[in-house]
């Protein structure tokens, strides 16, 4: 499928996400999960219009030194999944 028609598609998908696919288990839950957060929700949209933005996920990488911030501390020994509030041990 050429690039256009990929965008053309997936702007009818709800959420208009073209999800990066050469995924493992543990990147295809973080990027499940992100998907679903309504702060990403929200930006898959126009705000005034309602039409669907085109997004694309080009990476999925785990928690660096530099996004480390109080509410991510916990995830330095936990695995956290999109939100630091769910941390799995």
């Amino acid at each position: 499928m050429k690039r256009l028609e990929k965008i053309a598609s997936t702007l009818k998908l709800s959420p208009p996400v073209l999800m990066l696919d050469a995924v493992d288990e543990n990147q295809r839950t973080a990027r499940d999960l992100a998907a679903k957060d309504a702060r990403f929700m929200r930006e898959t949209k126009d705000a005034p219009t309602g039409e669907p933005l085109f997004n694309e996920v080009f990476g999925i990488y785990s928690l660096r030194q530099s996004d480390i911030v109080q509410q991510t501390t916990q995830c330095l020994n936990s695995r956290c999944l999109g939100d630091p509030t769910v941390v799995i041990k």
